[in-house]
């Protein structure tokens, strides 16, 4: 415990309410963290039947002895899948970053006291306390505001601070700057808002890029071509 709050405020919840309401609601997680690896996503790559039948084709290229035309296509290969590894993890990575967003620990006031919990225990109905520095843990809405200023840029974008007033909503994820508050949580875990930006994120698959486009259209005409040739030598 970090000693009571200032006369007059409010109390918050109970242990006994909080304990309640985190197993109601559940733990305040962004979003299931999921390790995102270079050898997981290249065997993804290496699955795509272009893939394998380019792998397939150049097999058989070693086979009939004609080595130069199977390393060029290894070649192709290679360069195909490290293209679309770089590009989709990068892309995973900025989507599984949103779970970091948020500190290992949070302030809150519970049973008329200042206590700091674990982040993921932070329950809708919770007063957490703001001051700078802080990374908002839930979406609510501010009880009280002293010059309160916030980043938002891990959601909007927006690099220039947020000033904030009581009664005003704050979200997870962001950052407080400068003043203090104290914010009435209301919605924690996947149903906050930078949560549903990370569902969202992982639910829907990411456009490729015109590089990615114009490599898997090389591909598929390799593909064919090698295809032909590996029939067309063996009758030659």
């Amino acid at each position: 415990m970090d000693g009571g709050p200032a006369a007059g405020a409010p109390a918050g919840l109970s242990d006994a309410e909080a304990r309640a309401r985190l197993e109601r609601f559940g733990p305040n997680r962004v979003a299931p963290i999921r390790e995102v690896t270079f050898a997981g996503i290249a065997k993804e790559e290496l699955a795509e039947p272009m893939i394998l039948l380019l792998f397939v084709v150049g097999v058989a290229y070693t086979i009939l002895g004609e080595l130069g035309d199977a390393l060029t296509l290894y070649a192709i290969i290679a360069t195909l899948v490290l293209v679309e590894i770089w590009t989709e993890y990068r892309a995973k990575k900025a989507i599984s970053s949103l779970a970091t967003l948020a500190a290992p620990a949070t302030r809150v006031i519970r049973d008329d006291r200042v206590a700091e919990v674990p982040t993921e225990d932070v329950v809708p109905g919770d007063l957490l306390v703001l001051v700078p520095g802080t990374r908002i843990a839930a979406d609510g809405r501010l009880a009280s505001s002293v010059s309160l200023r916030v980043d938002e840029s891990a959601l909007t974008g927006e690099s220039f601070p947020v000033e904030k007033a009581a009664g005003d909503d704050a979200f997870s994820g962001t950052l407080v700057l400068a003043g203090e508050g104290l914010l009435e949580a209301v919605e924690t875990g996947v149903r906050a808002r930078i949560g549903q930006i990370a569902k969202e994120a992982q639910e829907v698959r990411q456009p490729k890029t015109a590089l990615q486009l114009g490599m898997k259209s090389l591909s598929r005409t390799l593909a064919v071509v090698a295809v032909l040739f590996s029939v067309a030598i063996p009758l030659a």
